[in-house]
């Protein structure tokens, strides 16, 4: 074992939705140069300067860039779905995938 980061400050909190155990906060993603998310194995990868591009090659992984909204601080990226490119917010702590009427609706002429 070995110390990844030292004073972090971390909170308990009453979770309502049992499979969402946690949040990780965009300061402490920041913390990396590259975060994999792996929503079918609900998994989150950390990846340092020089091991990222060797995991991007054996994992056939793309690097998304992600723009900081506002004053809020949230990340926020275009998604792709189908053939349609929409704006898209990421929130680590939202226990569910949402589209608004538009976008659902510029997905479906899409298709």
């Amino acid at each position: 074992r070995f110390a990844l980061m030292t004073g972090l400050q971390a909170s308990a909190l009453a979770v309502p939705t049992p499979g969402c155990p946690g949040l990780l906060g965009r300061a402490f993603m920041d913390c990396f140069p590259a975060v994999e998310l792996r929503f079918e194995d609900n998994e989150v990868r950390f990846h340092g300067e020089y091991d990222w591009p060797a995991a991007a090659a054996a994992d056939g992984l793309t690097r998304v860039p992600v723009q900081t909204l506002g004053i809020s601080g949230l990340w926020g990226l275009q998604l792709r779905v189908g053939d349609v490119t929409l704006p898209a917010l990421v929130d680590t702590g939202c226990p569910v995938t949402t589209f608004n009427r538009a976008a659902a609706a510029a997905e479906r002429s899409a298709a």
